[in-house]
C-alpha cells in the first residue's frame, strides 16, 4: 500500500459450507498476499465474519477472491468503524 493510500476498514459476511475445508487458512495466505490484516470468526459451520484491513482495492480483491472459493455460497461487504488497524497479520479467531 502506498503512502497516499488509506487504509479502510470492512467486514465481509460470507455463506456457505466451511466445515473442515481448510477455508480459513486459505484466507490467510490470500489476505498475506495482499497486505491485508484483521481476523476471520467462524459463526457456524455455514457463516463466516472477516474484519480486515487495507487498501479498499486489495480489499475489493480478496472479496471477490472469497465468492470464487467453493465453500462460499453468498457474500456481501460492509464498511465498518470497528478499530482493527492496531493488527499486525491476519488471524482466524476460532475453529470448528
Amino acid at each position: 500500500m502506498s503512502k497516499t493510500e488509506s487504509k479502510t476498514n470492512n467486514q465481509i459476511i460470507l455463506h456457505g459450507n466451511f466445515a473442515h475445508t481448510g477455508f480459513g487458512f486459505s484466507c490467510m495466505r490470500k489476505a498475506s498476499e495482499l497486505n491485508l490484516t484483521g481476523h476471520l470468526i467462524y459463526i457456524s459451520s455455514s457463516d463466516i465474519d472477516i474484519y480486515v484491513s487495507g487498501s479498499q482495492k486489495n480489499i475489493d480483491t480478496f472479496f471477490k477472491w472469497t465468492k470464487t472459493m467453493k465453500e462460499t455460497t453468498s457474500g456481501k461487504i460492509n464498511t465498518t468503524n470497528i478499530s482493527i488497524n492496531q493488527l499486525n497479520d491476519f488471524k482466524i479467531i476460532n475453529t470448528l
